[in-house]
């Protein structure tokens, strides 16, 4: 049963699900960003000594806590079947202290299944996902769902998301925004197709390309990414392997502005999921303590 849920940034309502659903899905967060758009600022209310992910976010639901916890408490609500985070062992992205405090925080109160997975060197969004299916030995065909941890997303809809990846049989679904909201970045880049929900372009990587001139082929609409993706575990990683070679060999790769494109380029379909409404991307200071002071 659909029912309303938590309100969401823009002070609309999310559709969502009763605490009582879960999610059939593995979730992998993506924690091993440096936070070098953060760290250039100079304002005073950003901490240089902390990792980005690891910067206090002040929600009228959860507190006052850092980001990955933020993500965390919204992702533990849906019992996921576990939980991956996806860390760094470059020194500017503190996987040491981005682990330990995520651990403090599942011992204190949640116990829910855990566990991290740190890239050697850097891989990439998407590389990072790639390393994560295989070391928590994920080789099955399992459903895994991919969210960032600088974002504050509307949670309840990631059943609904799962939901409709597996009816339409779909290998990659991107949740994406018809309603970005003032604040959102790169709107409307994503063109998708009306009548069948198929993603046929982005436009992330291609600053000069107007999204108008794609709009105006047919019945499409541009949209914009949330930051969440859906794969099937298989298909990702005999995807990336065809399009990028073994990851242990391979230079990073972005799961948004590299391997998305690759596929739409190469004939693979990608489905789209609209979730109607803004996701809070806090992912530079001045996003971050707008949020804060809103």
């Amino acid at each position: 049963m659909v029912v309303i849920g938590e309100v969401g940034v823009a002070g609309e309502s999310v559709v969502g699900v009763s605490n009582g659903d879960t999610l059939d899905a593995s979730v992998f967060i993506l924690a091993g960003g440096k936070g070098t758009r953060m760290h250039n600022s100079d304002s005073p209310e950003v901490d240089p000594s902390l990792t980005k992910i690891l910067l206090p976010v002040d929600d009228d639901i959860y507190g006052r806590a850092p980001m990955v916890v933020q993500a965390l408490e919204r992702v533990s609500k849906l019992s996921p079947e576990r939980v991956v985070l996806l860390t760094s062992s470059d020194p500017l992205a503190d996987g040491d202290g981005v682990e330990a405090y995520a651990q403090d925080w599942n011992d204190s109160a949640h116990d829910i299944s855990l566990t991290f997975v740190r890239e050697e060197r850097p891989l990439g969004t998407a590389g990072a996902v790639r390393n994560g299916l295989e070391e928590i030995d994920l080789l099955e065909d399992s459903t895994a769902l991919i969210v960032p941890s600088d974002v504050i997303l509307p949670w309840q809809a990631f059943p609904h998301i799962v939901l409709q990846h597996r009816e339409a049989e779909s290998d990659t679904t991107w949740a994406l925004t018809s309603n970005p909201g003032p604040q959102a970045q790169n709107t409307g880049r994503i063109i998708v197709d009306d009548e069948s929900g198929r993603v046929l372009r982005s436009l992330e990587n291609e600053p000069k390309e107007d999204p108008a001139s794609h709009i105006e082929l047919g019945k499409r609409q541009g949209m914009t990414s949330i930051g969440v993706v859906v794969v099937n575990s298989l298909a990702f990683i005999e995807t990336y392997d065809t399009q990028f070679g073994d990851m242990h060999g391979a230079r990073p790769v972005d799961i948004y502005r590299e391997y998305i494109p690759a596929m739409i380029d190469n004939g693979i379909p990608v489905q789209s999921f609209d979730v109607g409404v803004p996701a809070q991307d806090l992912g530079t200071a001045e996003r971050l303590l707008r949020f804060g002071r809103n």
